[in-house]
């Protein structure tokens, strides 16, 4: 007789395990290096801020460029071949009036 947990009631697997350990260990070489950087002198300085620089590197998102949204074909696009021709059509630079 054990005790038997539905697997609807817990969302625990080794992912959220790994990630859970990732966070902790994270946070704990932060807490060190931050601490021998203010208790230390120039040399734990050159030691434990690339230590610290790296690991918050780790959990900063990856940097990307905003998109415009795009109204169309513009100059030099290339359009899908239409009815079965071979080859790809270059679609004509549109003239802009002012």
């Amino acid at each position: 007789m054990g005790i038997s947990i539905s697997p609807t009631l817990c969302h625990y697997n080794a992912q959220c395990a790994m990630f859970a350990a990732q966070v902790v260990f994270s946070f704990t070489a932060m807490v060190f290096c931050m601490v021998s950087i203010v208790n230390g002198g120039d040399r734990e300085l050159q030691v434990f801020l690339p230590i610290l620089s790296g690991i918050v590197s780790v959990w900063m998102p990856t940097p990307s460029v905003p998109r415009k949204r795009s109204t169309g074909p513009g100059p030099g696009d290339v359009t899908p071949p239409r009815g079965g021709s071979p080859g790809l059509e270059v679609v004509k630079e549109r003239s802009v009036l002012t």
